[in-house]
């Protein structure tokens, strides 16, 4: 029996806007970090904190400090 050789295939593009085909390339994923958080909820996150920062700035100015 004549058996074929099965060869995985990957498209590319290059940065230079070209498309490349590499053969035999493994495609593996790979751990992005912050990159896989939706960018709404680092919106909501660093909204938060601002929303806390500004409310508790506000509660210090209207502390009298008596010395």
């Amino acid at each position: 029996m004549n058996n074929p050789i099965v060869q995985t295939c990957v498209q590319t593009t290059q940065y230079g806007g070209g498309v490349g085909i590499v053969c035999g390339a493994k495609h593996e994923a790979v751990d992005t970090g912050l990159a896989d958080i939706n960018p709404l909820y680092l919106a909501l996150i660093f909204f938060t904190f601002a929303v806390f920062g500004i409310r508790e700035y506000k509660k210090l100015q209207k502390i009298q400090v008596r010395i």
